[in-house]
């Protein structure tokens, strides 16, 4: 696991992403979550975070200029 290898490391501070943008997923709602809180537990020396969620408004403007810069 990532986290595991970054701790091995010697990172002090780990932030966990994951590629689901949006809410309403089993995986990024609970389970992310769960290895998450799981791994600090085992690392109480370490700040593991999960950046989620991601803002809404900013996940659309991503996309907007992304099809603006394939539409150009």
């Amino acid at each position: 696991m990532c986290i595991e290898e970054a701790v091995s490391r010697g990172a002090g501070r780990v932030v966990v992403v994951t590629t689901m943008t949006t809410r309403g997923g089993e995986h990024s709602e609970t389970e992310i979550r769960e290895i998450v809180e799981a791994a600090q537990k085992r690392h109480p020396g370490v700040e593991i975070l999960y950046a989620w969620p991601f803002d809404t408004d900013r996940v659309a403007r991503f996309f907007a200029d992304e099809i603006e810069r394939f539409s150009a």
